[in-house]
């Protein structure tokens, strides 16, 4: 009997228990039309479906599953509408930002915890405020301001309980630091004393709590330049990489790597170059940031340009976009991450795409 008993309650549990080892991890990778979803493992289409994004910024809740899309009403309102992650339906709307300047409008999502933050900014008041919702019902519980202001260049720790506000411009590159409880100012970290033969620079990009760091050393006869990562949490710097390579960079924060797409100038004057006159060499240098080493140089088959979409939660695949001119013939290439090699080239819809990981 006590057999019988013991197998009805193994039963029962395995019922309620969520079998966490069968969760696959797959991505969306949206256009302003239409999303590609992605299985991570197999690096395969799983399917293809409209969308009316419409070039929407957007913001992932990996606690609720709830897609956060920023999407223009009228000439300068912004709507916050809410969809679902896994079939990218919309279920609700989270506010309709009344008289906002939709460029300012960020939203802060911590790893844990039940709270989300959103900063915005009113067109007839001219300091940014800071609104504290309810990740499960989306209401907003709290709104503050902050002393000095916050800029739109925002980030969180870790641990959700610092938000970090970049400040660029005019000779100054800073991070002023906020506790979240009560968004009270507790420190300026001033970039700009980590540089050493360089004068000028910026950062490119933040996340996990580190920031990417270029710094010119000189821009004639050729610009050169040092990559670093700056550990916000543990206040230090990595070995400093020192390079010629032009190009876009990205940071891969777990692991410490930092890559670098290369591009040339394609041109004709010297004086007056845009965006527009660089074409990708096909080239992605890979460097350990701790090393400061340069690990590898992967060629990608690129019509004429590309750029990063992102990298795997694992930080074991990246995600780089290629298109030719108009746009044409946009490819995704999946590079692993251990070995260095393009595995993998898909067909994509639009030359413009951004992408959401998560579990289901």
């Amino acid at each position: 009997m006590k057999k019988h008993i013991a197998k009805i309650v193994f039963l029962i549990a395995v019922l309620i228990v969520p079998n966490l080892s069968t969760a696959a991890t797959k991505a969306w990778l949206i256009g302003s039309k239409t999303a590609i979803k992605l299985d991570v493992t197999g690096n395969a289409i799983d399917k293809q479906q409209s969308v009316d994004i419409a070039d929407g910024r957007f913001n992932f809740d990996q606690r609720t599953g709830n897609l956060f899309v920023f999407q223009t009403v009228g000439r300068l309102d912004t709507a916050i509408n809410v969809y679902d992650v896994k079939t990218l339906q919309q279920k609700t709307q989270l506010a309709i930002i009344d008289n906002s300047v939709e460029r300012e409008a960020q939203l802060l999502i911590p790893n844990s915890g039940n709270l989300f933050y959103l900063r915005w900014v009113k067109r007839k008041k001219t300091e940014p405020e800071i609104v504290a919702y309810d990740a499960a019902t989306l209401k907003s519980l709290n709104t503050y301001t902050t002393n000095p202001p916050t800029s739109k260049q925002l980030m969180l720790s870790k641990a959700g309980d610092r938000l970090y506000s970049l400040v660029f411009g005019g000779g100054v590159l800073k991070f002023d630091a906020f506790q979240t409880s009560n968004f009270a100012f507790k420190s300026t970290i001033d970039v700009k004393s980590f540089f050493t033969l360089g004068s000028e620079g910026g950062i490119t990009e933040f996340n996990d709590e580190k920031a990417l760091i270029s710094e010119v050393i000189t821009r004639t006869p050729q610009l050169e330049h040092f990559l670093y990562i700056y550990d916000l949490s543990a206040n230090t710097i990595a070995s400093k990489i020192r390079t010629t390579i032009i190009g876009s960079d990205y940071l891969i924060p777990i692991t410490n790597k930092i890559a670098l797409h290369e591009e040339q100038y394609a041109g004709k004057f010297k004086s007056m170059r845009l965006e527009t006159d660089y074409q990708s060499t096909g080239n992605i240098h890979f460097f350990d940031a701790v090393s400061g080493k340069k690990v590898v140089t992967v060629k990608v088959n690129v019509a004429q340009n590309g750029k990063f979409v992102g990298v795997s939660p694992t930080e074991d695949k990246m995600y780089f976009l290629s298109y030719g001119s108009d746009f044409s013939n946009p490819m995704l290439h999946i590079i692993d991450l251990k070995t260095y090699f393009v595995i993998k080239t898909l067909p994509m819809p639009e030359a413009s795409m951004s992408v959401v990981f998560y579990e289901e």
